[in-house]
């Protein structure tokens, strides 16, 4: 009952020396070479055609001339006295309403030259008649106080003030029936 038992199959002989002739093995890299060649220019070609395809039409616009236009330059117009001349009368210049008026700037704050600050300021602003000096009592937090007397022109009270109003921190205007050897008397207070 027992079989026989088979001989187990041989195993073949390999030589792993390299049984192939060397022709062969020049064809399998001839062959690498060509397929490595071709790959290439199939992915230098799909390239080609991505960056040809995306390219757009720039369209540059074309700048529209215009028109440069210049001002003239802004000039603050400034008080000047006007002369009419009329032949065989004796001629008198005409004086603007800032030039008829005399003014009395007095330092109130002690501050060496602050009265002289405030001519320079309102004869560039178009009065004349300015005379300087300092106030009975004087103190650094003083504020600025004008008098005008009945003979200031109630048109320039207003620019007079405002000009006080841009320059200290404090302005007080009072009006007074009188009148004496001034229109205005400004005394100076803490400036700005």
């Amino acid at each position: 009952m027992s079989e026989p038992m088979e001989d187990p199959p041989a195993i073949p002989n390999i030589n792993l020396e390299g049984s192939k002739s060397d022709d062969v093995y020049e064809v399998n890299a001839n062959v690498i070479i060509a397929v490595v060649v071709v790959l290439l220019l199939l992915i230098g070609g799909l390239i080609f055609w991505k960056v040809k395809g995306s390219k757009k039409e720039l369209v540059t616009p074309t700048p529209t001339p215009t028109e440069q236009v210049t001002l003239p330059p802004t000039s603050t117009p400034t008080a000047t006295p006007s002369v009419s001349i009329t032949p065989g009368k004796e001629t008198t210049p005409t004086l603007s309403p800032k030039q008829k008026v005399k003014i009395e700037v007095l330092n109130g704050t002690g501050v060496t030259g602050e009265a002289s600050f405030l001519k320079g300021k309102l004869t560039s602003a178009g009065f004349a008649t300015i005379d300087t000096g300092n106030a009975a009592s004087t103190s650094a937090d003083a504020k600025t106080e004008v008098t005008y007397f009945s003979t200031f022109p109630v048109a320039l009270k207003i620019d007079l003030t405002t000009l006080l109003s841009d320059l200290y921190t404090s302005v007080s205007a009072t009006n007074s029936a009188e009148s004496g050897k001034y229109d205005a008397i400004i005394t100076t207070g803490k400036r700005k």
